[in-house]
């Protein structure tokens, strides 16, 4: 999020000019979905922000649909500023939210429920949005491998 490179909905606040980036076409990624439709194979599309999650999640479920994703348990990697309608929607696919417990307090900046952590990370921060995730029926996960930031 620091780069400005996460694809949103909307332009970032503090560069209006920019709403960040997607580094694969739909086009590109219906491709990927084709080739592996009947492998059985499990599908982790990297996406940050609002926009690139909507566009795996609404890709995927114009392709598979529900059942199809259930089977093979897709994973969207980071989930990032994903609001609760998407999660919803992602939780009904029964994708799997695959969110990096370091990159929570190291952007939290950009939540807008979390301001007052912007120069304190909230420790209760993984757990308030596990809880979200939770609550609109979604399986989620926190890799045990965490980044190192340099």
């Amino acid at each position: 999020l620091g780069a400005r490179t996460a694809a949103l909905g909307n332009p970032y606040d503090d560069a209006p000019g920019s709403s960040g980036m997607l580094t694969t076409s739909k086009e590109q990624l219906l491709s990927v979905i084709d080739k592996t439709r009947d492998t059985g194979l499990q599908l982790c599309l990297h996406a940050i922000g609002d926009r690139a999650v909507a566009m795996g999640v609404d890709t995927l479920s114009e392709t598979l649909g529900p059942v199809q994703c259930r089977k093979s348990r897709h994973r969207i990697e980071h989930a990032s500023l994903v609001p609760p309608g998407l999660m919803r929607d992602l939780a009904e696919l029964g994708l799997v939210a695959s969110v990096q417990p370091r990159f929570i307090y190291s952007d939290s900046w950009a939540d807008p429920a979390h301001q007052e952590s912007i120069w304190r990370p909230d420790p209760t921060a993984l757990a308030m949005i596990q809880a979200r995730l939770r609550a609109c029926g979604q399986r989620s996960l926190a890799p045990a491998s965490l980044p190192e930031k340099t």
